[in-house]
Order: structure tokens, then C-alpha cells, then sequence
């Protein structure tokens, strides 16, 4: 299989921070122990891509993306075997008989997140996002994928007794109003991605209730088309290179 893998490859390369995506050929990594070798088919796009372009993450020049759908084509001799948000958490809140509330900052996505399987749609932009989900009786779940402080700041007073507000967008420091959770026993969380069996588990049940990842697709060649659909939120509803 060795034979057949090119000496060079076509990446999308950050020469430094702020500096734009640009396409080049790289050479082919080899393995070290305990690695494999993907041959990438597609890769998701996020904001973490864009910080990383920022200059929040890593050294230069640097080759941003990590979720990858792709072939293990070479592993080393330590490799035994091998064991992609909004839209899906609606879909898996919904799946697992929660009424699904979901916010957003206008009305453009209020179609489709109803078609996921939401129950309910605030526009934050004409609507205060904590007080409306108290008129509903307060949140048992305020799921915070948004990279906003003062948005995750504000859902604190959404919450209901005993409510806990889950942090997935790393943003540094958020300021929390104490006494609103001590008085309703509400708690903060955080979770990072996760291991294996989260991932397993997670594909598990989206092929067995049937959620959907909705993606729009670009050729690497667009990689700085992909990242401005994402940071200027008008991606539906995740954006994917596909190496073509």
C-alpha cells in the first residue's frame, strides 16, 4: 500500500497569523510510532479554524483543519486498530424527548431549526433570550455553542431550578451572576470533545434515530470561501472541503 502514496500532497496553508488560506503542495508526512496516515476525503470547517488563522493556536506556518472523513492508508507498528453543532444538538435534544428551544440571533434559521425538530424559536435580536425561556418555565439545559461571553453570561437567567448551562466555545473569561445560580441551585459546565467511546456512542444514536449533519460542500481550492460562510453565519449548517 506504501507504494501507491504520492511524495507530495495539496494542503491549505496559514504562513502566518492573519495571513490568508492559501493552497500548496507539502510533502506527505510519514507515521511515527504510534500514528497513522489519513488520505483526507473531506474536512469540516469551523470557527476554530478562523482563530486558529488569528494566531490563537499553534506556530507557523500551519495546516488548520481536524474533522477530517478520510482512509487510513499507512499506520506504524505501534497501531493495533482503529475504534462532526446548533443543528445536531436540536436533532439529538429532540430525539431524546426534551422540548427543544432553540436561539439565534434573527429569524433566518427559524424554518430549519423547526424542520430539525425544534419546539420553540427565539430571535435574540427582538427578544430577551433568558426572559423568554423563563416564561416557558426555565431551562433544565441552555446548550452554549455561540463563542459570545456575554451571550453565555446572559442565558444564566434562563435557567430553571436546579438548570445547568453547558459550555462547548471556548471564549476566556465570562462573568456569572452567582446569586441567580445559588438561588436556583443552577450550575456551569464545560466539555471538551470527548474520547472515542463519546464519539461511537454519538454516531450510535444518530443512525439509529436518524440525525442528520447538514453541510455545505466546497472544493479545497475555497477554503477561504468555506471560513468566511462560517464566521459570517450564513452557513447551512456546517461547512466541508471536499478534495476535489
Amino acid at each position: 500500500m506504501a507504494s501507491t502514496i504520492p511524495d507530495t500532497m495539496k494542503a491549505v496553508v496559514i504562513s502566518s497569523p492573519g495571513a490568508p488560506f492559501t493552497l500548496k503542495q507539502v510533502p506527505v508526512p510519514q507515521p511515527t510510532h504510534g500514528e497513522i496516515l489519513i488520505k483526507v476525503l473531506a474536512c469540516g470547517v469551523c470557527l476554530s479554524d478562523y482563530f486558529v488563522q488569528q494566531g490563537a493556536f499553534g506556530t507557523f506556518p500551519r495546516i488548520p483543519g481536524h474533522e477530517i472523513i478520510g482512509v487510513v492508508i499507512k499506520t506504524s507498528e505501534a497501531i493495533q486498530g482503529i475504534g462532526g453543532l446548533g443543528h445536531l444538538a436540536i436533532q439529538y435534544a429532540r430525539r431524546m424527548g426534551f422540548r427543544t428551544v432553540a436561539l439565534s440571533t434573527s429569524d433566518s434559521k427559524k424554518d430549519s431549526a423547526m424542520q430539525l425538530g425544534a419546539t420553540d424559536y427565539v430571535d435574540t435580536s427582538k427578544q430577551d433570550a433568558a426572559a423568554a425561556l423563563q416564561d416557558m418555565g426555565g431551562a433544565s439545559l441552555i446548550v452554549v455553542t455561540a463563542p459570545n461571553a456575554q451571550v453565555m453570561s446572559g442565558l444564566v437567567g434562563g435557567l430553571g431550578r436546579l438548570g445547568k448551562l453547558l459550555i462547548l466555545a471556548p471564549v476566556g473569561d465570562v462573568p456569572f451572576d452567582t446569586a441567580k445560580l445559588l438561588n436556583i441551585g443552577g450550575s456551569v459546565h464545560v466539555w471538551p470533545a470527548g474520547h472515542v467511546l463519546d464519539s461511537e456512542e454519538a454516531i450510535d444514536f444518530a443512525v439509529r434515530q436518524g440525525v442528520e449533519c447538514l453541510v455545505e460542500r466546497f472544493p479545497l481550492e475555497k477554503a477561504e470561501d468555506a471560513i468566511k460562510a462560517v464566521t459570517s453565519n450564513v452557513v447551512r449548517f456546517r461547512s466541508v472541503l471536499v478534495m476535489v
